[in-house]
């Protein structure tokens, strides 16, 4: 609080894009209320209680720049670079005895940036990332705009997914500028050798993997267009470019069996010396996700609404066959130490930019 009314602002806006974030989102704009400042919220995990708070609650930064200007815009006709600005970071203003007091939650910066808007492929049952939202492009010469303005030198790209084009595009112009960069891909067959080699040159220097399960069925009930064979080279060649793997896993997926859970653990074990960091979770039901709407081929009998005091309501459902998701957090907790043994801590689950600042 002491950081934001030592501004003096007229209003706050605050963005809640993670679920988890209500709780501080929350405690932030009661604070400001008591203090008489205008709180805009906005994002994709805003909720009732954080509305029931805020001063006004908009959907994009078009209504933003409405809402600051006075002005209406005509949405249609609107143009505006997508040039981001991130010298508020005032990273060259702190003398080196004051490094503790930088503002910013890695030991370097690293910009995240997307180089498009939505998902192009859209087809993962569990995914609700995209929302149905028609993918665009963005220009990559704004993002190189954007990377030459701020001086950075690290850029995590938090786009749910890049296309082999795309990414050689991206590689082609952060090459020459030695930008060191973070993606999350698919493992997907048509990343060969001689791609990731190009990659790497380009300054990619890990990837996070969708990879998900180690079980050919499973992949194909989550319509992940991915296979085990293809994964296995896919990672074997990142690894063999010089590229840190980081593998994503969701246990659990309904009628998931014991086996199968069990499979996924050895594919993880055969790719340990090629595996930097296992990010895992427990399947979970959310709102949006394709897999709500036919609930029939994933052996889902009965979905249940649970009300939470901050949260939205937290789905539960049964299955006719395969691990409840009891038992696959009873399964995953026993295979903790393994799943925590690889080179990168665990925590960076929570914060995957500081990969790019260990070596």
């Amino acid at each position: 609080m002491e950081e934001i009314l030592c501004r003096k602002p007229d209003m706050v806006a605050l963005s809640a894009v993670y679920s988890s974030q209500a709780f501080y989102g929350y405690a932030l704009l009661k604070e400001l209320k008591k203090k008489n400042i205008k709180t805009i919220l906005g994002g994709p995990a805003v909720n009732k209680k954080l509305r029931e708070v805020a001063s006004l609650t908009l959907n994009n930064e078009v209504e933003l720049l409405e809402e600051i200007t006075g002005v209406k815009i005509d949405h249609a006709t609107l143009w505006t670079k997508e040039v981001l600005d991130f010298s508020i970071l005032e990273k060259k203003s702190l003398p080196p005895e004051k490094k503790q007091e930088y503002l910013y939650f890695t030991p370097e910066m690293v910009l995240p940036l997307r180089t498009s808007i939505s998902c192009y492929y859209q087809q993962c049952t569990f995914c609700t990332h995209h929302a149905g939202k028609q993918y665009r492009e963005l220009s990559l010469q704004e993002m190189k705009e954007s990377i030459l303005a701020s001086g950075a030198k690290k850029v995590f790209f938090i786009d749910d997914m890049i296309h082999k084009k795309r990414l050689l595009e991206i590689a082609k112009i952060l090459g020459p500028l030695q930008v060191s960069w973070i993606c999350q891909l698919r493992p997907m067959k048509d990343l060969d050798a001689e791609t990731l080699m190009a990659l790497h040159d380009g300054g990619l220097k890990a990837v996070i993997w969708g990879l998900e399960s180690g079980s050919d069925r499973i992949l194909q009930l989550m319509k992940k267009g991915t296979n085990i064979a293809d994964a296995q080279i896919v990672l074997k060649n990142s690894a063999a470019a010089g590229i840190k793997n980081c593998l994503y896993i969701l246990f659990g997926f309904p009628t998931e069996t014991r086996e199968e859970f069990k499979e996924t653990l050895n594919f993880i074990r055969k790719q340990k010396e090629i595996t930097s960091l296992v990010l895992s979770t427990i399947f979970g039901l959310q709102h949006g996700a394709p897999i709500l709407a036919d609930l029939e081929p994933y052996g889902i009998t009965q979905v249940d609404f649970k009300e939470r005091t901050m949260l939205e309501p937290k789905i539960s459902y049964q299955v006719k066959s395969g691990l409840t998701q009891d038992e696959a957090t009873a399964l995953r907790k026993r295979y903790k130490k393994f799943l925590n043994s690889f080179p990168y801590p665990s925590a960076m689950n929570f914060f995957r930019e500081h990969i790019l600042c260990v070596e």
